[in-house]
């Protein structure tokens, strides 16, 4: 007859060595269990449980039993202090028990899932290198963010004093306070400087604002010679009077500091009695400016006269041919109407016009 083949038994199947010899008395039970994974099924949880019971001799089964107050024998090593509560932690449970601790109360005792503690004198094979660093482990400091309170404020300022009638600001270290008499000394000061900023600036302006010179006719010479013209159309006639001059103007610049300078000068020239316009010029046309010196100087002027009258008649038409015309020449009461356009003040507006007159007690037409 052919045997039977028998399936392996449970604890045979999940041996992964061979038992070492042993007496019988000193042969555990289920000892198959060595080198497997800690994670064993309800059933085989409650086998080896039942099984591996500890020995009676170490278990003190007093119901007044606390672990505090249980002592380990004298052969047995010193354990760490804080190994007590993480003992049944230290292996993994996915990694086989030594050969030494390969027993069923050692497998019951380090399961994870076991109800029962480990009895106290199992501990000792648990190294000091795997206890610290459960230790270590266990009180890792937390990943967390410490925020730092501000002090509590104090109602009391920090220069609060019981006799004081009012309470000061809070002076901080490293931050002055300026008194009164610094807030003096700087409004002091300001107000110096201002008021040498505007006494300097009074002083320039007055070394530069330029003042009008004295002006004044010295004579004239003959550039064209006289010419009347008689035009008669119908019943009405026309009379025009046409010359040109070369008037030379004395020029008293000693009230100004610094020698003023002219962009143009114009002129017009009026008769005195009637206030009739004569004739008008300019800087002898000369596009070039005219710098006055701190002192007297002489500027030529082109007149150009070119007077209009209906009749022969006209007072200012008579004056100017008995004047100008005949061998006993006389005076002409002509007013030369001078105005100068000063660099740098002629577009604020500033152009004064100064009205000249002959030095005798009148103009002598040139002959």
């Amino acid at each position: 007859m052919t045997e039977r083949k028998v399936p392996p038994r449970l604890d045979q199947r999940r041996s992964s060595a061979p038992m070492t010899s042993r007496s019988p008395a000193e042969q555990p039970r289920h000892s198959s269990f060595c080198h497997q994974p800690h994670r064993l099924s309800i059933a085989e949880r409650f086998m080896s449980s039942s099984l591996s019971h500890p020995d009676t001799k170490n278990i003190n089964f007093d119901p007044t039993y606390h672990p505090s107050t249980y002592r380990a024998s004298n052969d047995s090593p010193q354990l760490h202090p804080h190994s007590l509560s993480l003992d049944h932690a230290t292996y993994d449970q996915d990694q086989p028990l030594d050969q030494h601790l390969c027993t069923t109360d050692t497998i019951t005792t380090h399961s994870r899932t076991s109800l029962n503690p480990p009895p106290l004198e199992k501990r000792q094979h648990f190294s000091k290198k795997s206890t610290k660093r459960l230790y270590s482990e266990h009180h890792r400091p937390q990943n967390k963010i410490d925020t730092a309170l501000p002090p509590p404020k104090s109602s009391v300022p920090p220069s609060y004093t019981p006799h004081a009638k009012t309470i000061e600001k809070p002076v901080w270290p490293g931050k002055k306070v300026p008194s009164k008499e610094h807030y003096r000394s700087t409004r002091g000061c300001l107000l110096l400087c201002f008021f040498f900023f505007i006494l300097f600036g009074g002083f320039f302006l007055f070394l530069i604002w330029p003042r009008v010179p004295l002006l004044r006719i010295e004579g004239a010479s003959v550039i064209s010679p006289v010419e009347i013209v008689q035009n008669q159309q119908g019943w009405m006639e026309n009379v025009m009077f046409t010359t040109s001059w070369l008037v030379n103007v004395t020029v008293d610049n000693r009230q100004n500091y610094l020698p003023t300078r002219l962009n143009k000068v114009q002129v017009i020239v009026k008769d005195a009695a009637t206030n009739a316009l004569v004739g008008k010029g300019a800087h002898n046309d000369d596009p070039m400016d005219v710098v006055l010196m701190d002192g007297i100087s002489t500027v030529s002027l082109l007149v150009t006269v070119n007077y209009q009258a209906r009749d022969m008649s006209d007072p200012t038409l008579a004056d100017l041919v008995h004047a100008c015309h005949r061998p006993t020449a006389s005076s002409l009461p002509l007013h030369f109407w001078i105005t100068l356009y000063i660099f740098g003040f002629d577009w604020l507006g500033f152009t004064p016009t100064v009205i000249a007159t002959p030095a005798s007690s009148g103009f002598s037409c040139p002959v």
